[in-house]
């Protein structure tokens, strides 16, 4: 090698050049089957190894194609726009990401089932993480990839709307939680932050006002029963009903 113009290595049938170090070089080995081309760096790229399963393709910033280790990528127009698939051992996850405007991906785990991501930023994001959990919000004002600890944490101030599905509970809940509703095949729990609260179970309904001073329950049979205040409100038990009265 002289040291940045020209530089050759050979060992065996593999063979490699390198000319203005680092922005052009070229390899190969015909009993391999490898070959791969750098040049002009870091703009061009073109990469084939079929022992290890690896190819790459770049012109960079247009177009990228990368194959081995289970993933599949193509770039177009990098950063903006990307198309991947991932195998794993028990799991096929395919993904399409446009920055900053979409992100999504569903992953099919043959063990934990169907989970999938969906956000159009700064609209909606729609997120499925098991066979019978899903989460929807509006709008979707956090710009990074998928964060669920400041969704979990801080979505809570700007989102307007929320619903959460987990298997046969139903949650849903406004702009800084002021409104509230819990639903299952059984009960129904609404309430607007102390003021107004209702929770129905079967033919069942009780209410409450003004932070639990006033509360009632109407039967079934159309009679009503005052029920005793619980401030701060509602003084609904913490257990929810399990079959309809």
């Amino acid at each position: 090698m002289v040291f940045p113009l020209v530089g050759r290595t050979t060992r065996d049938t593999y063979q490699s050049t390198t000319v203005l170090w680092p922005f052009f070089g070229w390899a190969n080995d015909p009993k391999k089957g490898f070959w791969s081309w750098d040049g002009p760096w870091p703009f061009v790229r073109l990469h084939h190894d079929p022992q290890t399963g690896t190819f790459r393709t770049r012109f960079w910033p247009f177009y990228s194609h990368y194959h081995g280790d289970g993933l599949d990528s193509n770039w177009y127009l990098w950063p903006i726009v990307n198309v991947r698939t991932e195998e794993y051992p028990t799991a096929r996850k395919t993904g399409l990401y446009v920055l900053p405007f979409w992100q999504s991906w569903t992953r099919d785990d043959r063990d934990a089932g169907i989970s999938s991501f969906r956000k159009l930023w700064p609209l909606l994001q729609v997120e499925r993480t098991e066979e019978h959990s899903l989460r929807a919000a509006f709008p979707a004002l956090n710009p990074l990839w998928r964060t669920p600890e400041i969704d979990e944490m801080y979505a809570w101030i700007y989102e307007l709307y929320t619903r959460e599905r987990d298997h046969e509970i139903i949650r849903e809940r406004s702009w800084l939680g002021l409104y509230r509703r819990e639903r299952d095949a059984v009960e129904d729990r609404r309430s607007f932050t102390l003021l107004w609260a209702r929770r129905t179970y079967g033919r069942t309904t009780e209410t409450s006002l003004l932070f639990g001073l006033l509360r009632w329950r109407k039967t079934a049979s159309g009679s009503l029963q005052w029920l005793p205040p619980a401030v701060p409100g509602p003084g609904w038990p913490l257990a929810r009903a399990t079959t309809g009265s």
